[in-house]
């Protein structure tokens, strides 16, 4: 995995990359905080292939550095979104594979396959996957919801409308004087009965407001092991999701 410095000419602008040499398919170009600029390639492409590959996304280059330098300092985030990551999707951990084509997002067998226009620009690969990951987000609660709502309905639960946030402390959220239930973006990276726990949870708000024993002593009416599942979402603390 040898790194080298090389500078290029971009239109009368020279900029300095990082270049490493490295087990890929294929050229991965990325701008980083600051105008870091690094390119990874496969071992086989010479220094001066790379050279000429980005001298030919001297365009978009250009116009990504313009926008990093106008920035504020608290959205210099780097992306994270790249192709060969690993995403978990309902608990199956799934490689990210980026090709070039009109935005898209789907799953084939153990990849989660995302083509884009540029297949450099990881904004973009996860503004593709987020739109995507909403959607997946939609169907899934959805579904749990619609399932196990009926037995609490008979106990004069409302259908609850939901919400979609990405949160940092909670899986989900019952706002049932509104009839709202918010659940986390993340959850979706959890196996579905952990899903369906965390769904029954926010649902039995809808009866019980508050975490007392007759609240817990619905949720085991319906999940005899949500003990045991409430425990696996420890495991997901550390996930991400676009």
């Amino acid at each position: 995995m040898k790194k080298q410095q090389r500078t290029v000419d971009l239109g009368g602008r020279k900029v300095t990359y990082t270049l490493q040499q490295k087990a890929v398919k294929r050229m991965n170009l990325r701008v980083k905080p600051g105008g870091l600029i690094s390119l990874s390639v496969p071992r086989r492409v010479s220094a001066a292939a790379a050279d000429r590959f980005l001298l030919s996304k001297a365009s978009w280059l250009l116009q990504a550095l313009e926008k990093m330098e106008h920035l504020p300092e608290k959205d210099r985030i780097p992306p994270s979104w790249s192709d060969g990551k690993t995403v978990l999707l309902l608990g199956r951990p799934l490689r990210l594979t980026v090709t070039e084509g009109a935005p898209a997002a789907w799953v084939e067998e153990d990849r989660l396959r995302v083509t884009v226009p540029h297949p450099e620009d990881e904004a973009l690969i996860h503004r593709t996957l987020a739109k995507a990951w909403d959607w997946w987000c939609r169907e899934t609660f959805s579904e749990s919801m619609e399932r196990q709502l009926p037995p609490l309905r008979v106990l004069g639960a409302a259908e609850p409308r939901l919400r979609l946030r990405t949160m940092t402390s909670r899986w989900g959220s019952c706002s049932w004087a509104k009839g709202n239930i918010t659940l986390n973006r993340l959850l979706l990276t959890a196996p579905m009965p952990v899903v369906d726990y965390v769904v029954l949870h926010e649902l039995c708000h809808l009866l019980r407001h508050d975490h007392s024993p007759a609240f817990y002593a619905l949720v085991e009416r319906w999940m005899p092991d949500w003990r045991q599942r409430r425990a696996a979402l420890k495991t997901l603390r550390d996930v991400e999701c676009p």
